[in-house]
């Protein structure tokens, strides 16, 4: 099983769209191992400027969740929950960004996931 994280960023709350994503992330396939809320200061998370869309101006506004997911294509599946959250915005692929965070490849979901999750964590949630 493959891993991604995907970012309920501040902006997706304030539109009362939280419990729609989650649906959403669910009704994918994507399982939830762990989820974190975390409210980041004016400093981006260090190592953030790896990743697209974690800019700290998209990032502080309020509390962000955190979500580690799991499935046979995670990063494609968490690329549809995008998808389908910016169909209900009516927004561009520019301004998902400030809504939405979810890795571009593997490589980058890997990277993420271990950044923001302990693998005790992790297999806490899965065992």
């Amino acid at each position: 099983m493959k891993k991604a994280l995907i970012v309920i960023k501040p902006e997706l709350s304030k539109k009362g769209l939280m419990n729609k994503a989650i649906e959403t992330i669910k009704s994918k396939g994507l399982v939830i191992l762990c989820q974190k809320n975390e409210t980041f200061s004016r400093y981006a998370p260090k190592g953030a400027e790896k990743f697209h869309g974690f800019e700290k101006r998209y990032l502080t506004g309020g509390e962000s969740i955190l979500l580690a997911t799991s499935a046979d294509d995670a990063v494609k599946l968490a690329k549809q929950v995008s998808s389908e959250i910016q169909n209900i915005l009516g927004v561009s692929d520019n301004e998902m960004q400030y809504f939405l965070h979810v890795p571009d490849n593997n490589e980058v979901a890997k990277y993420e996931i271990m950044r923001f999750f302990t693998e005790k964590e992790l297999k806490d949630k899965t065992n």
